[in-house]
């Protein structure tokens, strides 16, 4: 089951490794990038709680749809994912498929910083 994590966390490492990279860079296409990452690793954590309940999780990237099972299996999910949901879902999609979409630095700086706390919650139930 740790296996969800596990990519989840690398998802977003991944992402924050980027955006170091490129703290200065104005170039949408690889904010579009990280985004995407991050929504990965929203979408592969929500999985996982799903699974620690001993649920099967909706094949799905919306996110919304993840939360809300989520919150139905009484999971404690931060509540900006529940406010983000629909930006974070056009992560998955919009990123990737149009060359116009642009992915906002600041709600992206906002979701990585509430994942990499959630993260470091649900990495103590490990220990």
């Amino acid at each position: 089951m740790k296996g969800l994590y596990v990519l989840a966390r690398t998802d977003l490492q991944m992402a924050q490794n980027n955006l170091r990279l490129l703290e200065d860079a104005k170039d949408e296409v690889y904010l579009n990038y990280i985004a995407y990452h991050v929504q990965q690793a929203a979408e592969k954590m929500l999985k996982f709680q799903i699974e620690m309940k001993g649920e099967q999780y909706p094949h799905t990237h919306r996110i919304g749809v993840l939360v809300d099972k989520c919150l139905n299996l009484q999971i404690d999910i931060p509540e900006l994912l529940q406010d983000y949901d629909v930006v974070i879902t056009e992560w998955a999609t919009g990123t990737r498929y149009d060359s116009a979409f642009v992915t906002s630095k600041r709600q992206l700086v906002k979701v990585m910083d509430c994942l990499e706390k959630w993260f470091l919650k649900i990495a103590e139930q490990f220990k």
